[in-house]
């Protein structure tokens, strides 16, 4: 988990210097759209436009000496990355999904009773 100050994330946002710009890796993927004359939803088969992305993890070079710190924890039960969309089958979820995040909290809670 990534705890930022606003006024620090302001100022990231608001680079205008080459050096900001560069924070952003852009990546070829299939983005859904709408036909501007139908309204018809648009799911693309394959990679149809640019998106430009901007990660947290980008941001660490730009932190002051001494205003960071890292924990260390148990990756089973304290981390739960969404960053896959949910398989087919909900009863086994696939890693990094929102289906696998659920289950990792609800046995996280199980551990209590």
């Amino acid at each position: 988990m990534f705890m930022i100050k606003a006024d620090f994330m302001l100022k990231l946002v608001l680079d205008q210097s080459s050096q900001g710009n560069s924070l952003y890796h852009k990546a070829f993927k299939k983005i859904q759209h709408q036909n501007p004359e139908t309204w018809e939803d648009i799911v693309p088969t394959s990679e149809n436009g640019w998106k430009f992305e901007l990660f947290m993890h980008s941001f660490l070079p730009k932190v002051e000496d001494g205003r960071l710190g890292v924990l260390i924890v148990d990756r089973n039960s304290e981390f739960a990355p969404v960053k896959n969309a949910d398989g087919p089958n909900p009863s086994q979820p696939a890693p990094d999904t929102p289906a696998m995040a659920r289950l990792m909290q609800i046995n996280e809670g199980m551990g209590w009773l």
